[in-house]
């Protein structure tokens, strides 16, 4: 679907998994939008974000509390976006890779390499 990019941001981020909702809502989130389940809900040091740990990621612009289950965490650029999807606006960030097409040209795998081609 199309998409506008709102932010890029050089960060930390951490792929979730959230609880109750299918895997189509999984997505990146920068790490200092994720909290702490415990009762203070305090930002969760870099060292302590694991695969299968538990966070609480703060989503949207009212920061929606949602529980998710970390998948991996890696140090990327991210694009805070807004998806036009079936008419409704959802926010939502996303990696380069994730990212199929700009301006209305779409990426190419070169079948040789592997590689991306513009």
């Amino acid at each position: 679907c199309q998409a506008s990019v709102l932010e890029a941001r050089k960060c930390y981020a951490a792929y979730l998994s959230y609880e109750d909702y299918p895997a189509l809502y999984d997505e990146f989130l920068p790490c200092d939008l994720l909290r702490d389940t415990r009762e203070n809900k305090s930002d969760v040091p870099l060292d302590q974000l694991k695969p299968g740990k538990v966070v609480i990621g703060l989503v949207g612009e009212k920061r929606d509390e949602y529980r998710g289950i970390v998948q991996s965490v890696k140090c990327c650029t991210l694009y805070k976006t807004e998806l036009n999807w079936r008419g409704d606006k959802i926010e939502r960030w996303v990696d380069s890779k994730s990212i199929i097409a700009v301006g209305g040209r779409k990426k190419r795998t070169n079948d040789n390499t592997g590689k991306d081609e513009d």
